[in-house]
């Protein structure tokens, strides 16, 4: 099972340097493929997604961070009928800005 997610969040920032925290919520769209026994199935969902995150600022040039996604998708079409997604990401980065 493959799941791609175009989420569209609204995001509240709270900047207080070198610390940035925000939190966000909206809703998400995905599409589900599913395989079974030579048969491909797509279906499409949608639902809900809010989370938070921070990051923080180490040098000049270098952040690092991380931030929690919760979502719950449910049916949008007629062929996804029965089919529901929940989800949680996790995500830890660095970034470098030029």
């Amino acid at each position: 099972m493959s799941r791609v997610a175009a989420p569209s969040p609204g995001k509240l920032l709270v900047a207080a340097t070198p610390v940035t925290l925000y939190a966000y919520a909206g809703p998400m769209l995905g599409i589900t493929r599913v395989s079974s026994a030579g048969v491909t199935g797509n279906f499409t969902m949608f639902g809900t997604t809010f989370g938070f995150g921070t990051d923080v600022q180490v040098s000049s040039n270098w952040s690092v961070g991380a931030n929690l996604r919760i979502y719950n998708l449910g049916p949008a079409d007629a062929k996804s009928e029965g089919q529901h997604v929940d989800g949680v990401n996790v995500t830890v980065n660095a970034k470098y800005r030029f």
